[in-house]
């Protein structure tokens, strides 16, 4: 049984491009893993997922995408799944998706998404229209602690961050591109008024000698 376990893993700055049995593809992004029984494929499309990805399901029966935060149910359409310690979010670019967790339950529809707070699902109209921002390489955060951000810096860098409680907890709004690591830094850190000290593949920030 376990040989018919396909166990796919995008590792730190890495991302990965997968077709699976029925033609349907994903795309992995950094520290991401998926998992789904090749042999069973054909009678059910269900897969396990951790970290992030984008979907494009060709039609056909349910397919499923299982996190330990909720599932998402479609039957052809193009999605994206964020699931990770800070939260559970989903978008849907195209077709319509269902969304569960526990008692709550979505629909999704194109240009809509939603996220898990509290054990709630919330539903919400997307601004930015179809485009799937870490496909874009870009990183948008509204209000978010830097604890957070900087998990993101990791894993698109391979790095390691470190920086006090202190400057964790302070909120972040703004973008970074994964494209270079030393623009991300300051795109970061520059309005924040914090200074990052690069070691390798070590970074500790800091708050600016001016604070």
């Amino acid at each position: 049984l376990l040989d018919n376990n396909e166990n796919i893993y995008a590792g730190p700055a890495e991302r990965i491009a997968h077709v699976l049995p029925d033609e349907s593809k994903i795309q992995l992004n950094a520290d991401s893993k998926i998992r789904y029984n090749k042999k069973a494929w054909a009678s059910e499309r269900t897969l396990s997922l951790v970290g992030e990805a984008y979907f494009e399901v060709e039609k056909g029966q349910k397919f499923i995408v299982k996190t330990k935060s909720g599932d998402v149910t479609v039957l052809g359409t193009s999605f994206n799944v964020y699931n990770r310690e800070d939260g559970f979010r989903v978008q849907c670019t195209s077709g319509k998706v269902q969304v569960t967790s526990g008692d709550a339950k979505v629909i999704l529809t194109p240009d809509s998404g939603t996220s898990l707070i509290n054990g709630q699902l919330y539903k919400e109209e997307l601004k930015q229209g179809k485009d799937i921002d870490w496909l874009n390489k870009i990183y948008r955060f509204d209000a978010i602690p830097l604890k957070v951000v900087f998990e993101s810096v990791q894993r698109q860098f391979d790095v390691k961050v470190t920086m006090t409680e202190e400057i964790s907890k302070r909120l972040y709004t703004g973008t970074f591109e994964a494209t270079d690591l030393n623009k991300a830094l300051n795109s970061i850190c520059f309005p924040m008024e914090l200074s990052p000290i690069v070691q390798g593949n070590k970074i500790r920030i800091e708050l600016d000698a001016d604070n």
